[in-house]
């Protein structure tokens, strides 16, 4: 399911995601580069997912839901269909892994009140 230059449509199911991706959206998916905070398609289990680039370890890129429900999970390169493209800038980049962590902190101080 290689993706070339030319974008390539997802349906995308589930709420890991939510509120930026909800389950029935379409992603636009390109083959490139991945950053820290993009959001990527991969191939794991016989399943297509969607998460996002929480960084790198070695060769793998390590991914995670925005919703830190599931623990981070590395991925081989191979595996990524592509990244999506978007005029969000929270579904990429330097915005979308601020976006990222803000959730991940949230998540935190709702679970350790002070």
């Amino acid at each position: 399911m290689p993706v070339g230059r030319e974008p390539k449509a997802f349906r995308l199911e589930g709420s890991s995601m939510r509120p930026l991706f909800r389950d029935g959206d379409t992603a636009l998916v390109r083959r490139g580069r991945l950053r820290r905070g993009d959001c990527a398609v991969y191939l794991a289990g016989g399943r297509t997912l969607l998460h996002r680039v929480a960084g790198f370890a070695g060769e793998r890129v390590v991914l995670r839901d925005d919703g830190w429900e599931t623990p981070p999970h590395a991925v081989h390169p191979r595996n990524i269909v592509g990244r999506v493209v978007s005029g969000n800038p929270l579904k990429s980049g330097l915005p979308g892994y601020a976006w990222f962590l803000a959730r991940g902190l949230l998540k935190w101080f709702r679970k350790n009140p002070c």
